[in-house]
């Protein structure tokens, strides 16, 4: 992307943010007068106050958004007519209310089934009015995916009750998929109670069910019908056949002939011998690359001119071919996400034909196109039927029958499946590995609790976005389906510690489920993945806004982009097959015995590593493995099944109950109060709004999509007159402190940090923290450990470390030191939630170079969040620990930050009443310069009535001249400007004066300061290679103890 293109984009965005309108920024920041300020803290205490004295009768509400809606894009143009039109659903998997969260892209599936039923309603009067067909059709896997589907009572079917509701959808001809195949249960009662209802037109050409018959006989009998012959509204003649793909895995007593042989059985042969005005194909197999052209070929040998519709799924994608100039064959996403359309003109024989396909988002923006009135030309009050409102009703009424909506905690915010890297903070799979399973999987086992482990899951268990706001029942259904128990096997960790790689060296496990998962899964990531690094259309839309995510599709048929709404695409990235999780020290010796804690999926892989592994070990394992493993030897761990972790985690973790979750209430969902007007007087607004912080739910009488909900916090009334006195006197007290600090600040007490004694080498001294060890494959352990990651955990541990450096320094010849550094990172900052939300490649290619987006601010001088500050108190709270355990951290006597203000923060909120020391602002500890708008800092007077507590390095410049909006500092040049830091900082003994700050708090060994820093992860990681530590990721708010020796060259 040129400079020029990004320059007109910052210009839209720009325009984007002063248009916003009626849109409330909730992160916006605002200045008024000092008196102003008064009132209003006078004012928020006497409403505090008397919410405090009438708690009986007035609830406090704070509405996070006053806007209740999130913002669904429009379709971009009418949909193109034919003499014959389809509508087409496949891979439904039971998302039958929609997507129902707010954050993107989510609201571009919303609509509900009843929905959908609507908007067929209208489609077909219209089609009645032009004189032309309509016919919607289906191509399977209703079943897995769901818990309207997959979260029946005991003793139930899956999808049973939603094939009840299913069934009174207009569909013209259906397709059996593999889904239904899986257990014969399923089909059993699809063969009974679903493809009944559908007089004929549930096809199932080559899939069969073994039966007993009324007389006591074993019959092979098809699920549905072989074919169907019908004659369309408008008096053409069809001829349909529903094909599933060549799929093995079928459950016992079912069958599927493989397509090759199914064209040429004779009843196949005499189906299509008549010549139709048209075929129809469904089927659940992919439209390219697929089984279709031996079906295909074999119709076109008797009929070469005569149309073929062919209609596809299993794959999840947006697809479409033509495999000659008289057919087309179209495939329509998944979970509800997509309606397909394809029109084609009939013309006389010999002439061509003329196709169009479209992929339309599943809501109801789309149905009602509600800008121009494109598709069904029918207003918000118009567009329900009573059917589909019934429809709507009847899947609520299912999903409170399941007790879906039950709630077991509230998500603080997004996790994305494969949205963003493994590992990162935002990371489904990482939250799995890292904090998800080390939470409930002792509490399943006390016994074996006390036990240092390892866990191992594979990636792909996990299926789906963890989005912001109540993690109900319905959500453990979509996020972590497989039911898989845990099992262990106690071995030595010198066996123990290489099974995560040699798993992924094996790659992904097979079973008959996960070949057919794993190929679909596959096929989806690599056409997304496509979509997101070949994108290189325009980020707007026509009238200059910003592009909601969502799919951007490239198909083979001609006509223009297929997708009717445009969108920027969905960032990807890939995981390994196996993660895992270690707690154990990883200076623990080879034979140290360790549970290795998995899921009994792939017990057969674990099984094959551990021997291979005893085999060949390079020291004496025998005393501790006499032979080799076999599954018996496996054991269960704790009772738990893996679809029930997620549920458990969030009891524990986000309940509000819970220690992280303190003061945080449940949201509670408010009816949309939506107007009904006419959809051409309707304001649509069409900006990308970051994730806010609210919950989507649904107007059951309106069958609105899901709409963001305020949340009610309610503040226990007892702390109600606290607050309200704290508010008032807070302002006495902080204003008192600003005087306090006047002298100092104001008469040029400023401390020169700018030269060193000399120049010096450093070298991590390895060996005492778990960070210092080499790294584990991709275990990781969570931030912030016990002790910061010292590994002594005996009686005494800080004493004795303490010992031990007083030790190495008193050795240490007058030219060595050894220092004890504590380097943080500062919280989650808005520019972190920005990267994380867009992809790292969107973030530097666009969003980087912006201020923000019109919901949230990132630059200058990004701020934290929230959970920023969250974990900033974490730190503070570690620290506390710490200081009462094991004889008491040593704590830094010197300490200091970055100029940019998430780590000054970070920094004060650590340190508060920890210790004493005034922090010192450098300007080399920034984080990377340049370009970045989260990087360029605050002026110096800023920073000063930001951080009064704070010192700032002499020669601080007012202004911010480091920063160039064209020029992106270089890893290199970062590690020189660290190394000048260290030198400065490090180089420490009793001729060095331009360190003496606070002299009276120092050591009075100058050879024992410890020293804390708060920075960056750019920071950190030039740090680690200024020392010649090995990499080490550390998270917002972690921090890392180095001890360092330093040798003195002059």
């Amino acid at each position: 992307m040129d400079m020029e293109k990004k320059g007109r984009l910052s210009e839209i965005e720009a325009q984007t943010q002063t248009e916003k309108g009626e849109r409330v920024n909730v992160f916006s920041r605002f200045s008024l007068p000092k008196q102003y300020i008064w009132i209003c803290r006078g004012f928020i205490a006497v409403a505090l106050v008397y919410c405090y004295a009438f708690r009986t009768t007035v609830i406090c509400e704070f509405p996070i958004s006053s806007n209740p809606t999130p913002f669904i894009a429009s379709p971009s143009r009418p949909l193109e007519w034919g003499d014959v039109n389809f509508i087409h659903t496949t891979d439904t998997h039971g998302w039958l209310l929609g997507h129902q969260k707010a954050s993107e892209p989510e609201p571009n599936a919303s609509g509900t089934l009843g929905d959908l039923y609507s908007f067929i309603h209208h489609m077909k009067e219209l089609a009645a009015t032009r004189g032309a067909d309509l016919l919607v059709v289906d191509s399977g896997d209703m079943h897995d995916g769901n818990g309207l589907s997959d979260g029946f009572p005991p003793g139930g079917v899956n999808g049973h009750e939603t094939n009840k509701i299913f069934a009174r959808m207009p569909y013209d001809a259906l397709a059996i998929g593999n889904h239904e195949l899986y257990k014969y249960p399923i089909t059993l009662d699809v063969y009974k109670n679903f493809a009944p209802k559908w007089n004929g037109r549930y096809l199932t050409s080559n899939v069969n069910i073994t039966m007993i018959s009324p007389s006591g006989q074993v019959t092979n009998v098809p699920v549905g019908d072989r074919y169907t012959k019908f004659t369309t509204a408008q008096g053409r003649k069809v001829t349909a056949l529903g094909v599933l793909f060549d799929f093995a895995n079928y459950a016992l007593n079912t069958t599927v002939q493989q397509p090759e042989s199914l064209v040429k059985e004779k009843w196949f042969q005499e189906v299509i011998d008549e010549e139709p005005d048209f075929f129809l194909l469904l089927g659940h197999m992919a439209v390219y690359e697929d089984n279709w052209p031996v079906v295909f070929a074999a119709i076109r040998e008797r009929h070469p001119l005569t149309p073929i519709f062919i209609f596809g799924g299993h794959t999840h994608i947006r697809d479409c071919v033509m495999l000659d100039d008289r057919s087309m064959a179209l495939e329509s996403g998944r979970f509800m996400e997509t309606v397909g359309w394809m029109s084609a003109t009939l013309p006389s024989t010999g002439k061509d034909m003329e196709f169009s396909r479209r992929y339309l988002d599943a809501n109801r923006v789309t149905y009602q196109a509600s800008i121009d009135l494109y598709h069904t030309n029918t207003s918000v009050t118009t567009f329900d039927t009573p059917e589909g409102l019934s429809i709507t009703r009847s899947l609520q009424e299912l999903a409170a029958k399941f007790n879906l909506s039950s709630t077991f905690g509230v998500v603080p915010k997004d996790y994305y499946l494969d949205r963003v890297p493994y590992p990162s903070e935002d990371s489904v799979v990482s939250l799995f590995i890292d904090k998800v399973l080390p939470v409930v999987l002792p509490a399943s086992n006390p016994e074996r609790a006390g036990i240092p482990s390892i866990i191992l899951a594979n990636a792909g268990s996990q299926r789906f976005d963890v989005f912001k706001g109540p993690f109900t029942r319905n959500d453990e259904f979509i996020v972590s389906p497989f039911k898989n128990s845990f099992l262990y096997l106690n071995v030595p960790y010198g066996i123990g510690k290489h099974i995560l790689r040699r798993l992924n060296k094996f790659g992904a496990f097979s079973n008959s489920v996960a070949d057919d998962d794993a190929f679909v899964a596959s096929r989806y990531k690599a056409w997304r993945k496509e979509q997101y690094e070949s994108f290189s259309g325009s980020l707007v839309d026509d009238h200059g806004k910003p592009l909601t995510l969502g799919y951007v599709t490239k198909d083979q048929c001609p006509g223009g982009p297929g997708d009717d709404t445009p969108h920027r695409p969905i960032p990807i990235f890939d995981a390994p097959g196996y993660v895992g999780h270690s707690n154990v020290i990883p200076s623990a010796a080879n034979t140290t015995m360790i549970d290795v804690i998995f899921l009994n999926f792939f017990l057969k892989d674990i099984v094959k590593a551990v021997n291979e592994l005893r085999t060949e070990a390079d020291w004496d394992v025998s005393r501790w493995m006499a032979r080799n493993v076999t599954v018996d030897d496996a054991a269960l761990y704790g009772n738990l099944e893996s679809n029930e972790v997620f549920g458990k985690y969030a009891n524990a973790v986000w309940s509000p109950a819970s220690p992280t979750m303190v003061g945080l209430k449940q949201p509670q969902a408010k009816p949309s109060r939506r107007a009904s007007v006419p959809a051409a007087e309707k304001k649509v607004d069409e900006r990308a709004p970051m994730p806010m912080v609210v919950e989507a739910s649904q107007d059951p009488a309106r069958n609105n999509p899901p709409h963001v909900s305020s949340i009610m916090n309610r503040v226990p009334s007892a702390l109600l007159l606290v607050l309200g006195l704290l508010v008032f006197s807070t302002g006495i007290l902080s204003d008192f402190n600003r005087i306090s600090s006047m002298f100092s600040a104001q008469h040029g007490l400023q401390y020169d940090s700018s030269a060193p004694h000399g120049t010096a080498t450093f070298e991590t001294v390895p060996g005492y923290f778990v960070h210092d060890e080499p790294a584990l494959d991709q275990l990781a352990l969570s931030p912030p450990p016990p002790r910061f990651g010292l590994i002594d955990s005996s009686p005494g541990y800080w004493t004795k470390f303490k010992a031990t450096v007083k030790k190495l320094n008193d050795e240490a010849g007058p030219s060595c030191s050894y220092k004890l550094v504590f380097i943080g990172r500062h919280g989650e900052g808005y520019h972190n939630v920005a990267e994380a939300f867009y992809g790292t490649k969107a973030w530097d290619d666009y969003w980087s170079l912006l201020n923000g987006n019109g919901t949230i601010t990132w630059g200058p001088d990004a701020k934290l969040t929230e959970l920023g500050i969250e974990q900033a108190r974490m730190a503070h709270q570690r620290w506390v620990t710490e200081l009462h355990s094991g004889g008491g951290i040593p704590l830094p006597t010197k300490l200091y930050s970055s100029p940019l203000s998430r780590a000054a923060k970070t920094l004060e909120i650590t340190f508060q009443n920890v210790t004493h020391e005034r922090p010192l602002i450098m300007e080399n500890l920034r984080e990377v310069i340049g370009v970045h708008t989260c990087d360029k800092r605050s002026t110096r007077s800023e920073i000063h009535r930001a951080f009064p507590e704070f010192n700032i390095e002499k020669g601080f410049r007012e202004e911010d001249l480091l920063w160039k909006p064209d020029i992106r500092e270089t890893n290199e040049e970062r590690d020189a400007r660290v190394k000048r830091v260290f030198d400065k900082i490090l180089q420490t003994d009793d001729t060095c004066g331009w360190l003496l700050i606070n002299v009276a708090s120092r050591f009075a060994d100058q050879k024992a300061l410890d020293i804390g820093i708060v920075a960056h992860g750019g920071i950190i990681q030039s740090s680690l290679r200024v020392i010649g530590h090995q990499p080490y990721p550390v998270m917002t708010g972690g921090v890392i103890p180095l001890l360092i020796k330093v040798t003195y060259t002059s």
